[in-house]
């Protein structure tokens, strides 16, 4: 019991021994920006092993120098780096997501995009309506669907725009999409809610997913005369132009959620 209780004192007090806690913290910010969690966890044990090996041959020439015995604690220095560039990682994950506006455990699934409610439906009426593009799917959701109230988490069906379409050194997608409304689509500025998705392209049906006001937004040219354009918004899904009659849902192509950071 005593030898466990040195073994933590000392792996404790390498915790902050700043010459292992910096190069740590190099592989823990690197790991932090890792989209999967496999590929993470192996910077962390890379990491770890690399900063031990650096420590073991930096106590040696020290010792060598000295004209010391060389002596090492392997197993604290190995614990304590990889205690230190977990941590560090998971510090930089957490500031990662904050600088991101979509932390998985606030990405919602995909919602159904209705059609008018009605009472029955006719012995006629398909189960699925298959329109013949995209753009045919949104002109007739902006003049039948059912749209929910314009506030913060509002789903809308919408419709992306080519052109200016970029990508962050995070792997998000940024791109112009028209959002569906009885007034007229409006023109809105929206990110994958993941990284490291499929590209999207210009045409596509998607899921518009509303954050929050961002009145700031007025200052951008294409969007300064319509405030329904002044919003943060996510992009959650991908839908087909086929769209269940019963229930009004587009069938998902690709759902964001698979590709959230863990």
């Amino acid at each position: 019991m005593d030898a466990l209780l040195i073994f933590v004192v000392v792996v404790a007090v390498k915790l902050i021994d700043p010459a292992t806690l910096v190069p740590s913290g190099i592989f823990g910010f690197i790991a932090g920006s890792r989209a999967t969690a496999a590929a993470r966890w192996l910077i962390i044990v890379i990491g770890a092993a690399v900063v031990t090996a650096a420590f073991a041959w930096l106590s040696w020439w020290l010792a060598s120098q000295q004209g010391q015995r060389f002596h090492f604690g392997w197993a604290e220095t190995a614990v304590a780096s990889f205690l230190q560039v977990w941590l560090l990682s998971l510090a930089a994950s957490r500031f990662r997501r904050r600088q991101t506006p979509a932390p998985a455990a606030a990405m919602p699934a995909p919602a159904a995009m209705h059609a008018p409610a009605t009472t029955a439906a006719p012995a006629t009426v398909p189960k699925v309506l298959y329109f013949k593009s995209s753009a045919a799917a949104f002109e007739y959701f902006c003049e039948y669907g059912r749209l929910d109230p314009l506030e913060e988490r509002c789903l809308r069906l919408a419709i992306v725009e080519a052109g200016d379409m970029r990508s962050t050194k995070d792997g998000y997608q940024s791109v112009w999409v028209r959002v569906a409304d009885r007034a007229g689509a409006f023109t809105s500025r929206a990110i994958t809610a993941a990284p490291n998705v499929p590209p999207l392209k210009g045409g596509e049906l998607v899921q518009w997913f509303a954050v929050k006001a961002e009145p700031r937004l007025a200052e951008v040219p294409r969007l300064a005369d319509d405030p329904r354009s002044w919003w943060q918004s996510w992009i959650v899904a991908v839908f087909a132009p086929e769209m269940e009659a019963a229930t009004g849902q587009f069938r998902v192509v690709v759902d964001y959620r698979d590709f959230a950071v863990r």
